[in-house]
């Protein structure tokens, strides 16, 4: 979500707490926490998702904002879904963060996931999909192929031209 600390964590529980939310079908039975279970997929995704300090007793709150986003991107991942909404997914975290996150959502796309990214960033829609529509008002105006010639700047003209009409 597009406010993580708001929406998307418990800042002072642990990685593998957080984790854990959402996935209560998964990871208990009768109300009963599955522990070693969620513990093993929680270290499991810790180190597929590279993040850091990699130890699953560690608050939320002591993550960058980076590893906090992997730690939700992570919990979703665990549900085995096939299709997913990214709402701001680099909003607020590093560069370095960023280019994980992007390599994640294209190994996603590429393993036939269906992504629909919500960004303010135009550079970030140009990087990561491979179609970009185009919102006002509340509704699509007009959905573009992210080809070679599509730029920040074609996207702008495209944008004001259906604020227009």
């Amino acid at each position: 979500p597009e406010d993580r600390r708001g929406h998307a964590i418990v800042p002072m529980m642990d990685v593998e707490r957080n984790f854990g939310l959402g996935n209560h079908g998964r990871f208990a039975s009768l109300g009963v926490i599955k522990g070693p279970e969620r513990r093993r997929a929680a270290k499991r995704y810790v180190e597929e998702l590279h993040i850091r300090p990699a130890a699953i007793g560690t608050e939320m709150r002591n993550l960058s904002g980076g590893n906090q986003q992997k730690v939700v991107i992570a919990r979703w991942l665990a549900t085995g879904a096939r299709v997913f909404l990214f709402d701001e997914p680099t909003r607020g975290i590093d560069v370095g963060a960023k280019a994980e996150i992007y390599a994640l959502l294209r190994r996603l796309a590429a393993d036939g996931a269906a992504l629909l990214v919500v960004s303010s960033e135009l550079p970030e829609l140009l990087l990561i999909c491979h179609r970009i529509g185009i919102v006002s008002g509340g509704r699509v105006r007009k959905i573009v192929a992210n080809d070679a010639g599509l730029t920040e700047e074609r996207l702008i003209a495209l944008a004001a031209r259906e604020d227009n009409s």
